[in-house]
């Protein structure tokens, strides 16, 4: 969810498929290069050699912030963003490895940059905030979803992490007793909290 002017050389944004956000604007460059809010631009999926470059990056930020001091780092996995985007079996209809119906397909990229980045600065500084059921940024309701998510959890419990960290936005009370059924490290839930809630 991007506009081609903030992209280097005016080039498309990515994700996981050739889409565009429709319903959620930008703040960007118009034609006249005025800052403001503006359709975004179309998107276009990544090739695998990209997908892998894009877990590349992910393993030299978190090096890079642990070797200047930072505790840990947490993987943004939520809220339609790119590894989001991989996860939804309603948007990511890739038909190779990364992607279609196949559950273990759309989590490869998500978990295969939660081992790297693990590999590259222990799993014990790394975290991952995921945002089952959110409807943002276009993200649709699929019919998978449920399982998609509850396999999510259950593979990062495998891991050792440092936390999990769930977008509490419009997530069913059902879906968080399940995924804590399933997370068997710390778990992490903010966003739309009230005291009630709590």
């Amino acid at each position: 969810m991007s506009h081609i002017s903030l992209q280097e050389n005016g080039q498309a944004p990515v994700s996981s498929v050739d889409t565009q956000v429709v319903n959620w604007p930008v703040f960007a460059y118009d034609e006249m290069g005025n800052p403001g809010q503006i359709p975004a631009s179309p998107a276009r999926r990544l090739n695998v050699d990209e997908i892998h470059r894009i877990t590349e990056d992910f393993v030299r930020a978190a090096t890079n912030a642990i070797a200047v001091g930072f505790d840990g780092i947490e993987l943004h996995s939520a809220g339609a963003y790119l590894l989001d985007q991989f996860i939804n079996g309603g948007i990511n209809t890739r038909d190779d490895e990364y992607g279609g119906e196949s559950i273990q397909n759309r989590l490869r990229f998500v978990l295969e940059t939660v081992d790297a980045v693990s590999d590259a600065i222990g799993s014990n500084r790394v975290a991952i905030r995921i945002s089952p059921e959110a409807r943002i940024h276009d993200g649709p309701a699929y019919p998978s979803e449920r399982e998609t998510f509850l396999t999510l959890a259950e593979e990062l419990s495998k891991r050792n992490l440092s936390y999990l960290h769930i977008n509490d936005m419009g997530i069913s009370p059902e879906m968080l007793t399940d995924i804590r059924r399933v997370y068997r490290g710390t778990l992490m839930i903010a966003g739309e909290y009230t005291q009630e809630k709590a």
